[in-house]
């Protein structure tokens, strides 16, 4: 294909419908612009919902999608949220999402727009609806169950969702209570009701030890654990599951200068850390989407080849490499220990099938494709385009 030709179709590539915005007056210019990217987004959640039934663990987190073009306020082309974190290794556009937590398969994701359209988003939340959660809820706590919202009403097993900071509070861990769901986070700053200063100033003996605290409802049951766990430092969990039953413990090698003498070398010891069932559960489970996020962004690596300054492209090539990775991990956990290949070739090699597919071809009248013979010289070595070895350009076709 000439270089022309790409361009062309790359300048006409589209993956969400977007109206006339004057058939769209009640809309704003933001909400308008997010249509080139809404559609996308919605699809996958409609398929998501429809054909995946969740394991018993579910993470909640965020992702981000690499921009590196015109952002912030002022420009008419700009992402509709741009995000810049120093703790994030890119700037780009926040993706709230939801990730299984045993084949690590996104179950849904939610594109956080502009500060109006975040408002409006809040406002007109319906958070529980038929199980009765209170309309005054804290952000976070509306967006972990909207990200899980179809299977709030599962009926079977307890299922878990581990989330960070961000979205961890006693509130939600009662409104997913109230939903026959477990939760399990880590809190930092949404201390209301949790006894924060209590447990920070509990004592305790050792690397691995903990503190806990249990709330009952009226009849003895415990409904809400607070945990503080040490490692290298104090760390504190609510969850409604699990509890506080010790499991096998953590084991790490670390270098230690057990003997003082100058110049004496280190030694390398194990050390042993105990840890509760409610901190194994979060630590097996939190880090899933980060994993999802780092395989789309150092193997896929979509975002960085196919360079762009239009932000729905952009997006709509993020979620396109989800979707990609979403793939990989099934393949990955139907098949196990026979699955050997590692990522780059896995993904090379779907892309070779998905280019020389013939699924739509008519069985019956079998359509001519130009083909190409791959002329080689005395040492064996390919000529078509330019071989690696002999620097040398030769194609053949022929029809």
């Amino acid at each position: 294909m000439a270089r022309h030709q790409y361009e062309v179709l790359w300048e006409s590539i589209q993956f969400s419908r977007q109206a006339e915005y004057h058939d769209c007056v009640a809309t704003t210019n933001s909400q308008w612009r997010c249509q080139l990217a809404d559609n996308c987004v919605n699809n996958y959640n409609t398929d998501r919902e429809l054909s995946f039934s969740p394991s018993k663990v579910i993470c909640i987190d965020e992702s981000f999608t690499c921009w590196y073009g015109q952002g912030k306020n002022g420009i008419n082309t700009r992402l509709p949220m741009y995000v810049a974190i120093d703790h994030k290794p890119e700037n780009g556009c926040e993706i709230q999402d939801s990730c299984d937590g045993v084949a690590q398969i996104m179950l849904r994701l939610r594109l956080v727009k502009d500060e109006a359209d975040e408002r409006r988003y809040l406002d007109a939340l319906a958070v529980g609806g038929e199980q009765g959660h209170g309309e005054n809820v804290g952000h976070g706590t509306k967006v972990a169950l909207d990200v899980v919202k179809p299977w709030l009403d599962w009926q079977g097993p307890p299922r878990i969702v581990c989330g960070d900071s961000y979205f961890a509070s006693v509130a939600t861990c009662k409104e997913f209570a109230t939903c026959n769901i477990g939760f399990i986070g880590i809190v930092k700053t949404a201390t209301k009701e949790y006894p924060m200063d209590y447990l920070k100033q509990a004592e305790v003996e050792r690397r691995g030890g903990m503190h806990a605290l249990v709330s009952k409802d009226g009849d003895g049951v415990a409904e809400l654990v607070s945990l503080m766990w040490v490692d290298r430092e104090r760390r504190f969990f609510i969850g409604n599951m699990e509890g506080t039953e010790q499991t096998e413990p953590i084991y790490r090698k670390r270098w230690r200068q057990i003997d003082e003498t100058m110049e004496e070398d280190a030694e390398l010891v194990h050390l042993e850390i105990p840890q509760p069932m409610m901190v194994k559960t979060y630590y097996n489970v939190c880090g899933k989407i980060d994993q999802h996020n780092r395989k789309r962004q150092t193997d896929v690596e979509l975002e960085k080849y196919l360079c762009t300054n239009d932000w729905s492209k952009r997006i709509n090539l993020s979620l396109l490499s989800m979707i990609i990775v979403d793939t990989l991990n099934f393949d990955q956990a139907c098949k196990g220990q026979e699955c050997d290949a590692s990522a780059h070739d896995w993904i090379m090699g779907l892309t070779e099938e998905m280019i020389d597919n013939d699924f739509d071809r008519p069985s019956s009248s079998p359509i001519p494709i130009l083909k190409s013979t791959h002329l080689k010289d005395k040492n064996g070595h390919s000529l078509q385009r330019q071989c690696r070895v002999c620097k040398i350009k030769c194609t053949k076709s022929y029809w």
